[in-house]
Order: C-alpha cells, then structure tokens, then sequence
C-alpha cells in the first residue's frame, strides 16, 4: 500500500500542475493520501465512496435491482484464484456493473480491461473492509460524480455524509447508468471536467 501511495505521489509531482482524475478503487486510494491536497491544482474522483460502508449495501443492491447472488462466484474464484478466473467472475455477474441499456457496450469494455487477481484478492483482505477516508479536499477544487444506479459505488455514499458538502466540492449525481458511466453520459460528463478545468484556469493553478 506504502508502495502505491508513494507512486501516486510521484507521478503527481511530475505532471505538475496536475489535475488528478480517478475512479473507483483509484479514488479510495487517492482519498488516503492526504498530501495530495497541497499537490493537486484539481480533484476528480468518479464511482468511488468515502468509506468501507458500500460493503454492507451489497445485499440491498441486490433486492433492490434484483441481481443474481454470487456467493458460489465468490467462492469459486477464491478457490481458483486465476487472471482468467477474475474475468469470468465480472462476466457472470456483469449486471451488477453495467445497466441492461449499457451491457452490450459493457462486455466490450470488459474485453479491454486487464485483470489481476493477486490486486483483487489484496484488496478484499486489506483494504476494502477497513477503508475511510483520511482527508476531505478543503480548498483544492473537487469534482465528484457518481450515479444513483451505480450497483457496486453508488453516490448516496458521498451524498449522505454531510462532510462532503463543502463550497470546493461539486457533487453531480447521474441516472440510469452504472459504474462506468462515461458509456451512457459521457457528453454531461465531458461538461463537467471542462467546467471544472475553466474554473482552475481562472483561479490561475494551472500556471504554477
């Protein structure tokens, strides 16, 4: 984790002004690395969450949107803890990703992805149980976007912790898409990020 924290910062301070856009798994970890506030001239963070919380809604997405149970999923690649075993698993269980709208261009982005179990199986035994934030942007401008439908991340997790709720921060929440929500929303998304750039620019950051 030392290891990731340390790259991050590094590749920071060599784009320099920076504006760090990340998602995900991305944004938990850039959410842990608290120094990134003197660092960045801008913060994007996309279908992340500020804590470990999202964990304990899993069975309630699943009610809600009526998805498989993938205990035996779970099971399986645990008991063969493959590359090739971790892709099969997002396939099976590819709604809880994508909406049904997005699910064909969905499996194309799947085809494109990379997969790396010895990530996914660290992950789940060392951070994401224990994760929250260790920082809250104060000053750097921040965007945050999510969406109601995100199965995994969904944006209630940043929209219901009042915290989050600062004049630097710009919470957008998006509908009808899911964890990849650039497939679906990407000209609004596109908004945004220039919105967020244009703002920077005025403020001057981008020149140091």
């Amino acid at each position: 984790m030392k290891i990731g924290k340390r790259a991050l910062i590094e590749v920071v301070n060599k784009l320099t002004p920076c504006i760090l856009v990340t998602h995900s798994f991305s944004g938990m970890l850039a959410l842990t690395i608290d120094n990134l506030e003197n660092l960045l001239v801008g913060l994007i963070i996309m279908n992340s969450t500020p804590n470990s919380s999202w964990t304990e809604l899993l069975q309630e997405t699943a009610t809600k949107y009526n998805l498989p149970d993938i205990t035996n999923d779970i099971e399986e690649l645990y008991t063969n803890p493959t590359d090739d075993q971790l892709k099969t698993f997002f396939y099976a269980n590819i709604s809880y990703i994508f909406c049904e709208h997005e699910i064909p261009v969905g499996k194309q982005l799947l085809e494109l992805c990379s997969y790396n179990i010895k990530t996914r199986i660290w992950a789940s035994q060392n951070f994401y149980n224990s994760y929250k934030y260790s920082w809250i942007p104060n000053k750097l401008p921040t965007l945050i976007i999510g969406s109601h439908d995100d199965r995994s991340l969904p944006i209630k997790l940043f929209l219901e912790n009042t915290e989050w709720s600062r004049p630097n921060i710009k919470i957008i929440e998006l509908c009808d898409t899911g964890h990849f929500p650039w497939l679906s929303c990407f000209d609004r998304i596109n908004e945004e990020l220039s919105g967020l750039a244009k703002d920077i620019n005025e403020l001057c950051l981008l020149k140091r």
